[in-house]
């Protein structure tokens, strides 16, 4: 069910009459916000918004654990690097944490990952010759898991999360009449403008950053944040997880080592090194057989076709 503490009656009416609504909305989207502070965009994105509708689902354990998620991770040097230690595919430390991200503030750590391996790996933005590596993690919980899912309405409907995404959309719609029932309009825009703000906002991401902090790092219990991939064409969906809930809930099955060696028209040429696999106390690396290179093929589908994901 979703959470909708966050409205009430004098939200609806601090709202202005619809076409200055768009406006504003439409302002906020130009305004430079990167050398403010987290308190000042609070202020500023609420005189714009006036109310922030945070999209909270809770997800059933048994269906969540079902899901497998991928991070990928480039410039890997075994050299410098503990490559045999799970922490080194997890969440970065915070001193490495130097500029905001989509759903992070600098100095402010998230486990980004992926619900495709070609989304994690189409999300780092990977060069020619990058040496890179991507894990698998399975989630392991028995409680519900509190999601806020800035997913729009129109999600295509060869992405996972489609269903929950109209659901969400429509109960937001629905509870609408509680309030204020000629105030729908109004919802809807700023629910398009959230979730649009995710695929949209360039760096610093001033906005969606703010956002994402003040949710993950509150006291309400939010364990992640659900966006599109943009780079997919929203095929595939992000997942930017407090880092309590991965040390807690998130195991690694396996990573594996690969070097790209170009990239044209979201296609890519790599070589696949090493596989590894949790032992009783390390990774434990080794080359793959065939049958595990063909999974991995197949799974990352790296070679799709540009028609798939335009």
């Amino acid at each position: 069910m979703p959470d909708t503490e966050q409205f009430n009656d004098s939200d609806f009416d601090n709202l202005p009459e619809i076409n200055l609504y768009r406006e504003k909305l439409d302002k906020l989207k130009s305004l430079d916000l990167s050398s403010l502070s987290q308190k000042e965009i609070h202020r500023i994105v609420h005189e714009h918004t006036v109310f922030i509708p945070n999209f909270i689902c809770l997800i059933p354990p048994k269906e969540f654990s079902s899901y497998k998620l991928y991070r990928a991770r480039f410039k890997i040097d075994p050299e410098k690097e503990n490559v045999y230690l799970h922490s080194t595919f997890s969440y970065p430390n915070n001193v490495f944490c130097r500029e905001n991200g989509r759903a992070n503030i600098s100095r402010r750590n998230v486990f980004y990952c992926a619900d495709s391996p070609l989304a994690a790996l189409l999300e780092s933005k990977p060069k020619k010759g990058d040496f890179g590596c991507i894990s698998e993690w399975r989630p392991i919980i028995n409680r519900k898991v509190s999601a806020a899912i800035f997913l729009n309405e129109n999600l295509r409907d060869a992405n996972k999360w489609n269903k929950d995404a109209k659901e969400l959309h429509g109960y937001l719609r629905s509870i609408t009449p509680k309030f204020q029932k000629e105030k729908a309009a109004h919802l809807d825009l700023l629910n398009e403008f959230m979730c649009d703000l995710f695929i949209e906002e360039k760096p610093p991401y001033s906005i969606s950053s703010w956002i994402s902090n003040s949710l993950l790092y509150s006291n309400r219990g939010i364990d992640m944040i659900l966006y599109p991939s943009s780079i997919t064409n929203s095929y595939f969906t992000n997942i930017a997880i407090h880092p309590n809930f991965a040390d807690k809930h998130l195991e690694l099955e396996k990573v594996f080592q690969f070097t790209v060696n170009g990239i044209s028209d979201n296609k890519m040429d790599y070589d696949i090194g090493l596989i590894g696999f949790p032992g009783t106390m390390n990774i434990e690396w080794r080359r793959p057989t065939d049958a595990e290179i063909e999974e991995i093929i197949s799974s990352v589908k790296i070679g799709i076709d540009a028609s798939t994901i335009s």
